[in-house]
């Protein structure tokens, strides 16, 4: 029931007061996100990528499409906590829980969010699709992390977060110096290590399809058994490699 004051034309002098009844409830509270979708490094529009809210359960409250700009908005019923996740295919997922703080925050601005294409985070090595990361080396003879290596291997984290579809497998190589037996063993080790840590971090290890140590089976240079080498030429044979097995089903 509501009420008003009015000085109309049938009333008893001055301002008479009058009530009303209110058909229906008021308006709900909502949520309001809006912002962009681009693709990285240069802010390129991504339109046609998925915009999805999900309550503190997981359920879906709403899904849009973005816009020919990467533009978006999705209104939704209040709630406490939820989850903005965005995808496309071939470009890497978006997903960020927010609380009421952080709730308000997002709700006075427009936000920007940016998406690696998959094409980007690899490259070609030796006929096959691998993730673009520094080279690392480590210590003749040792398996061993170093920070070094961690460093280029939490990159490796972050992009089957941003890929979870992603499958790849481990190949450690070494140089040619030393026994073949020694290599073989070290190299294994390496990689053994290198699973290990992935998997400490965060990365499912259905990603991951198999971890190799190749020793120095696989020389990629003449600097074979035998041959005479400079230092440099050697260390072109230490590598590892994360191979992407799925490249293609994730790049289209």
């Amino acid at each position: 029931l509501g009420y008003f004051s009015s000085n109309r034309p049938g009333g008893k002098g001055g301002d008479d007061i009058y009530g009303f009844r209110i058909s229906e409830k008021p308006g709900l509270r909502t949520l309001i996100f809006k912002g962009k979708v681009v693709k990285t490094p240069y802010d390129e529009s991504i339109s046609g990528a998925s915009v999805i809210v999900r309550d503190a359960e997981g359920k879906t409250l709403k899904q849009v499409a973005t816009g020919l700009d990467g533009g978006y908005q999705v209104e939704i019923p209040y709630a406490d906590v939820v989850t903005l996740e965005v995808t496309k295919e071939a470009f890497s997922t978006f997903k960020e829980t927010y609380n009421p703080k952080s709730l308000q925050e997002l709700e006075k601005s427009s936000m920007k969010i940016e998406l690696s294409s998959f094409t980007d985070v690899v490259e070609e090595k030796e006929g096959k699709m691998v993730l673009d990361l520094k080279d690392f080396f480590f210590t003749s003879g040792q398996s061993n992390l170093t920070p070094e290596i961690t460093t280029e291997l939490d990159k490796v984290v972050k992009v089957v977060s941003q890929f979870p579809k992603m499958q790849f497998s481990i190949e450690t190589h070494t140089d040619s110096r030393g026994s073949r037996s020694s290599n073989q063993k070290v190299s294994q080790q390496r990689s053994d290590a290198i699973k290990a840590y992935l998997i400490q971090n965060g990365v499912n290890s259905e990603n991951i399809t198999s971890s190799k140590g190749f020793g120095e089976d696989k020389i990629i240079n003449d600097c074979s058994d035998g041959v005479y080498c400079l230092d440099f030429l050697h260390q072109q044979n230490l590598r590892t490699l994360f191979v992407v097995e799925n490249f293609e089903a994730i790049s289209q």
